[in-house]
């Protein structure tokens, strides 16, 4: 671990490590809810929380990013169904989408919201 900080409540603490990965931790239980990880980069030097807590601030050496907090810790069907809130209408993925992210031609078309 390379450095951590907690949210204003106390209640989480992010921790960022050599290997490149953040991690969002609960302090009651001491376990890892969320493990984020930055490409691009050397390494990440430091991460904190906005003070009213909704966001994680990461820095490198050559790159500052914002992650909302709340997404950060959203599990993989819980970020979806928020995508599909704020994307009206989205409901499958094209066959150009399905190829850009590595599907074969032959894969079933991926109901995204339903």
């Amino acid at each position: 671990m390379w450095t951590a900080a907690f949210n204003p409540s106390g209640s989480r603490i992010v921790s960022v490590s050599l290997d490149k990965t953040i991690r969002i931790w609960d302090v009651a239980t001491a376990r890892q809810i969320a493990a984020l990880r930055r490409r691009g980069t050397r390494y990440v030097a430091s991460a904190a929380f906005h003070p009213d807590g909704s966001r994680i601030v990461v820095a490198s050496g050559e790159t500052a990013r914002i992650w909302g907090a709340s997404i950060a810790t959203m599990s993989t069907k819980q970020l979806i169904a928020e995508v599909c809130l704020q994307l009206h209408g989205l409901s499958r993925l094209t066959r150009d989408e399905m190829r850009l992210v590595g599907y074969a031609e032959d894969a079933a078309e991926i109901d995204v919201c339903g």
